[in-house]
């Protein structure tokens, strides 16, 4: 088991790509308020704004999509935007939208769609969600790591050589090593190290 890669997730976005005029915006799998990945087709500038103002933490669509799932329109959230954070993105076109959620809230995926002309119709809301859902789907990091690789994971985080491994872990040292190459694989990392990160950024390891 491995990631789907990001090229896999844009050829699977073909579809709906073509409705968001001013972007779209995917968060994977979030977790502690943190999304495993990020993908974005929105304005450099608008992103940069919402990111140095922390839009995020008052967003009525995060509010919504953390709490809610299914395809909606921006104007239908019926939540209060104190923080004027649609107010802030018309001047990057952001007028029109849709917000699509799908998960268990342990591990939840958005993907908001803009633009500028006129409101999403029903029939694009809807392939809109199933999108969404298959990249949650081809996401999912469920069973990505083992317990032993999780244990191998941290064990090297520690600084510990592969033959201590194998000794606290009561397997070989083979053994270790075809663990680490299988979550460096799994990860897509390409050392040891990165797949630590990758883990601890994902909450694989705690």
């Amino acid at each position: 088991m491995t990631q789907a890669s990001d090229d896999e997730i844009m050829d699977l976005l073909r579809s709906v790509v073509p409705m968001a005029s001013k972007g779209f915006f995917l968060a994977l799998h979030v977790r502690r308020a943190t999304p495993s990945r990020t993908l974005s087709t929105m304005d450099v500038a608008w992103r940069a704004e919402y990111d140095a103002q922390s839009y995020g933490v008052m967003d009525p669509r995060c509010i919504w999509g953390m709490s809610h799932t299914g395809t909606i329109r921006w104007s239908d959230i019926n939540i209060q935007d104190t923080g004027k954070v649609f107010a802030a993105g018309l001047p990057y076109g952001q007028i029109y939208g849709c917000l699509s959620s799908v998960g268990l809230r342990s591990s939840r995926s958005l993907m908001s769609f803009s633009r500028s002309d006129r409101e999403f119709a029903m029939a694009e809301m809807d392939l809109i969600g199933r999108v969404t859902a298959r990249i949650h789907e081809m996401t999912d990091m469920t069973g990505l790591l083992t317990p032993l690789m999780i244990e191998v994971l941290k064990l090297g985080e520690e600084g510990m050589r592969y033959s201590e491994m194998a000794v606290r872990l009561g397997i070989s040292e083979k053994g270790v090593k075809a663990r680490v190459a299988a979550a460096r694989r799994n990860l897509d990392a390409r050392t040891l190290a990165e797949a630590v990160r990758k883990a601890r950024l994902w909450h694989l390891i705690d």
